[in-house]
């Protein structure tokens, strides 16, 4: 009767750490996805901000040219 009853644990333990195998599956392929998401969101940011510094940079030579007095 042990064994029995050991058995039927054991394959109850088996079948929980399948459970938790599919849930630690599940988990690590949802972190690839968000750390693809955080990285694709980071590349925006640097476009943004390189796109960004270019206006500005723009913005000023423009002033730079419209006080220059040559331009009177």
């Amino acid at each position: 009767m042990k064994a029995k009853e050991l058995q039927a644990e054991n394959e109850a333990l088996k079948a929980q750490v399948m459970g938790l195998s599919v849930t630690l599956k599940s988990a690590e392929d949802k972190i690839k996805f968000l750390e693809s998401e955080i990285q694709g969101i980071f590349k925006q940011k640097q476009d943004l901000k390189a796109e960004l510094e270019h206006y500005i940079m723009l913005n000023n030579t423009s002033n730079k040219n419209q006080n220059d007095s040559r331009y009177y």
